[in-house]
């Protein structure tokens, strides 16, 4: 059986400059990535809250993990800050399989 997981979004970042742009915009080290999974939080300029959530290393890229209240807004303000970065933001479909 297959279960969507409703209250979480994945958004998937591919391209060099993947590691960068996201140690240039978030609140914690995203160099740890190396250990293992990050939890941080996306701020405004001014330091007010717009999401936090997981970021998580896979093989070409890294997936961000976020309640999917704040999925939107986090996508909509990667996008402003990606310019011409080498950063390709998609959504994921995130389901739960059970056996």
């Amino acid at each position: 059986m297959v279960t969507p997981l409703n209250n979480r979004k994945i958004l998937e970042l591919k391209g060099s400059d993947c590691k960068k742009f996201l140690q240039n915009l978030v609140s914690n080290d995203i160099n740890l990535l190396d250990q293992g999974l990050v939890y941080s939080a996306l701020l405004t300029p001014q330091g007010k809250y717009i999401a936090d959530f997981f970021v998580v290393p896979i093989d070409d890229g890294m997936r961000i993990d976020v309640h999917a209240e704040l999925a939107k807004t986090l996508l909509d303000r990667l996008n402003i800050y990606k310019l011409r970065s080498d950063v390709e933001i998609k959504k994921q479909i995130l389901a739960l399989l059970w056996g």
